[in-house]
């Protein structure tokens, strides 16, 4: 009889651990400002966007109406 032989896979490597920057980054005011600015504008635009959805849902559950609780299987 002929012996089976098998081959173990090996492990993959670990990935190697990313440098961490110990290092503070200095931002100007003028560049902290339009940070800011840019990332109160993106929050509002999603909420802007998140309140269209749920508008939406209400709207088109009001179209429906109770009927769609009491569906024939």
């Amino acid at each position: 009889m002929a012996s089976d032989t098998h081959q173990v896979r090996q492990a993959p490597e670990a990935p190697k651990p990313v440098p961490t920057n110990t290092e503070e980054v200095k931002m100007s005011d003028t560049d902290r400002d339009f940070y800011s600015k840019q990332r109160r504008s993106r929050s509002i635009a999603m909420a802007l966007a998140l309140g269209a959805v749920v508008i939406v849902f209400y709207v088109v559950s009001l179209i429906q109406g109770p009927g769609i609780i009491s569906r024939p299987y």
